[in-house]
């Protein structure tokens, strides 16, 4: 058997989005609702690989 890589490998895909008036994102198509206070924030979402 080989040994581990030094540093896990990503097994997701990262995704920049904003948060609408509406509080709602936006990712792959499908809309996600978010606390209000989110509102006109950028977040950084995680995607698991399968789903990307």
């Amino acid at each position: 058997m080989s040994s581990l890589p030094a540093r896990r490998t990503h097994d997701f895909s990262e995704q920049y989005v904003k948060v609408t008036s509406s509080s709602t994102i936006s990712i792959k198509r499908v809309t996600y609702s978010v606390p209000s206070r989110l509102i006109g924030v950028t977040l950084l979402a995680h995607i698991d690989r399968k789903y990307a």
